[in-house]
């Protein structure tokens, strides 16, 4: 990174270090949190498809979704059309029940009420 900015003196050389290991250390929590975030998917998907198949099934199939099954792929994909759903529906409300976690990963104060259903 040094080579491609060329700093001037030792203090643009700091700054290109901090702005380099912030970058990383972002990059970092970001995949973090979208790891907290698919963690929480096949229990989100089976809470949000056992009212439309029921719950027994709707673990089965979240569990065969989770690990790539492209039968299981192809039904999720399904139920949420018939449900006028998405996939980015099931993961905002796998953020929304996890994001207390997240925050405390990024070490920001709480956030909650951004996404609580009384805000």
């Amino acid at each position: 990174m040094l080579a491609a900015v060329a700093p001037r003196d030792a203090l643009e050389e700091l700054w290109v270090d901090d702005v380099t290991i912030l970058t990383l250390e972002m990059k970092r929590l970001r995949r973090i949190s979208v790891g907290v975030v698919n963690a929480k998917m096949p229990d989100r998907l089976k809470s949000m498809l056992g009212a439309v198949i029921g719950y027994r099934r709707a673990e089965d199939v979240a569990r065969e979704w989770s690990i790539g099954d492209a039968c299981a792929r192809r039904q999720v994909e399904e139920l949420l059309t018939r449900m006028q759903l998405t996939l980015d529906d099931v993961a905002a409300q796998a953020m929304r029940l996890e994001i207390k976690s997240i925050d405390k990963v990024h070490g920001n104060g709480p956030v909650e009420t951004a996404f609580s259903v009384n805000a």
